[in-house]
C-alpha cells in the first residue's frame, strides 16, 4: 500500500471520526450517566458513585455492562480532536472558535491524563488520631514511597456516624478534621457529599468501620491529582477564544 493510499484512508477515517453525529449520541447518554451518579450519591455517597459512574469504562446495571464516565469522555475527546484537524474550517474568522474548541480538549484530555495517572489510598482514622501516611491502596497494596507521606498531617477531631433505625448500615457519616501543615493549622469538614482539597489531594469519607474495642473508625480515601492544571489552562483558552471571537464579529459590523 502506497504512502498516498495510507494518507488518504488516515484522513477519511479521521473526518467520519469528527462528525458530529458521534457528539450528538455521546451528550444525552453523558447526561443521563450524569444523572444516575447524582442520585446514587444519595444511598452510596460520593466517592463510590464517581467510582462507579464516572471513574470507570464500564459499569454493570443488573448484569448489563454500559460505557462508563471514561469511556464516554475518551469517544468525545477522539470526536473533537478529528473534528478539530480534519473538519474545521480554517480560516481568520473562526479563530477563535477554534480557540474555544482547543479549549474543550483540553479539559478533556487534562481528565483523562489524571483519571489514569491518579493515586488513591486509604486513611484510618479514630477520634483524636493524627496521621501523615496512607496506609494502602484500593486493592490493598502498599502505596509508592512518593505517595505513602503527606506534606502535611491530617487529624480527627470528631466523627458522627448515622446508622438506619433498627440496623448496623451506615447511613451518613461526616468528619471534622484539622489539617496540619507546619506552623499553619485549619479545621474542615469531610462528608458523604462533601470531599476535602488541599495542595493536589482530595479526601473523600469513603467508609467507615467499628474496631474490635468497639470505636468508630472514619476511613477517608484520599486521591493525589496531577491534572490539577489542565481545567485553568482551558478556562484560560476558553476566555481568549470568546474575547477574539467577539472582536472579529465587532469588526465585520
Amino acid at each position: 500500500m502506497s504512502w498516498a493510499s495510507l494518507s488518504s484512508q488516515f484522513i477519511t477515517w479521521g473526518r467520519r471520526l469528527g462528525r458530529p453525529d458521534i457528539l450528538f449520541w455521546c451528550l444525552p447518554y453523558l447526561m443521563a450517566l450524569i444523572f444516575i451518579g447524582t442520585i446514587a450519591q444519595k444511598y452510596v455517597g460520593l466517592y463510590v458513585a464517581q467510582t462507579t459512574y464516572f471513574s470507570s469504562f464500564v459499569f454493570f446495571l443488573n448484569f448489563i455492562p454500559f460505557p462508563g464516565g471514561y469511556t464516554v469522555l475518551g469517544i468525545m475527546t477522539i470526536n473533537l480532536i478529528c473534528k478539530f484537524i480534519f473538519l474545521s474550517p480554517w480560516t481568520k474568522a473562526k479563530i477563535g472558535i477554534h480557540i474555544i474548541h482547543l479549549s474543550i480538549i483540553v479539559l478533556l484530555i487534562g481528565g483523562l491524563l489524571t483519571a489514569l495517572t491518579m493515586k488513591e489510598g486509604f486513611i484510618p482514622l479514630r477520634e483524636g488520631q493524627t496521621r501523615d501516611q496512607v496506609m494502602a491502596f484500593a486493592d490493598g497494596t502498599e502505596p509508592d514511597d512518593d505517595f505513602k507521606y503527606l506534606p502535611f498531617e491530617i487529624k480527627l477531631n470528631n466523627f458522627q456516624r448515622d446508622v438506619y433505625p433498627g440496623s448496623t448500615i451506615p447511613k451518613e457519616y461526616e468528619s471534622r478534621v484539622t489539617i496540619i501543615d507546619g506552623d499553619v493549622t485549619w479545621p474542615a469538614i469531610i462528608s458523604m457529599n462533601e470531599p476535602l482539597r488541599y495542595k493536589g489531594y482530595t479526601f473523600y469519607q469513603n467508609s467507615t468501620a467499628i474496631s474490635a474495642d468497639g470505636v468508630p473508625i472514619s476511613i477517608l480515601s484520599v486521591v493525589v491529582n496531577k491534572g490539577l492544571i489542565f481545567p485553568y489552562i482551558s478556562g484560560v483558552l476558553l476566555a481568549i477564544g470568546l474575547i477574539t471571537h467577539i472582536l472579529i464579529r465587532r469588526k465585520k459590523l
